[in-house]
């Protein structure tokens, strides 16, 4: 019995300390990669895009609203900039239109596509803050292991009492 709880504590201990590179001290450098400070804008409003890459390459972003009106040098119905990567990161700044609709940004370094990002426009007060769980199926996977074990407890109890 003592062999078994030593042997269930080592593998959970394995398991718990696996994700080692969680705890490295540096992670790999990013490679191209798109980002926006801010993804829901209230019409005018600005956020700023960053484009990360090699210092010295070139970045180009586009972006594109279907029925904007221009209120910034950036968007304009579909706007292509582009500026040098300085150090990891060359900065872009967009401003939102007065008309609702979804700012599309579109990345590329040297010519190499990057990801792209979703940008909402709405009214204010028209979007609820980002708060609570969203990982239900995460919720579910932990519930059912909760009642696994407790079953196998269950399980375990009554078959001491039996023999």
């Amino acid at each position: 019995m003592i062999r078994r709880t030593i042997a269930a504590v080592g593998a959970a201990g394995a398991l718990v300390l696996t994700p080692a590179i969680a705890f490295a001290d540096t992670y790999p450098p990013v490679s191209e990669a798109l980002m926006c400070e801010d993804l829901e804008l209230a019409p005018g409003e600005s956020a700023t895009c960053y484009v990360y890459g090699p210092d010295g390459a070139l970045a180009e972003v586009t972006f594109s609203h279907p029925t904007g009106t221009p209120t910034a040098e950036y968007v304009a119905g579909s706007t292509t900039v582009s500026g040098p990567i300085t150090g990891t990161d060359a900065e872009f700044l967009v401003t939102a239109p007065n008309e609702l609709g979804t700012i599309s940004v579109t990345a590329t370094v040297d010519g190499q596509a990057t990801n792209a990002v979703a940008i909402a426009v709405v009214a204010d007060g028209d979007s609820l803050p980002r708060t609570g769980f969203e990982n239900a199926g995460l919720a579910i996977g932990a519930g059912a292991l909760l009642v696994g074990g407790a079953a196998a407890v269950a399980f375990a109890a009554r078959r001491r009492r039996n023999a």
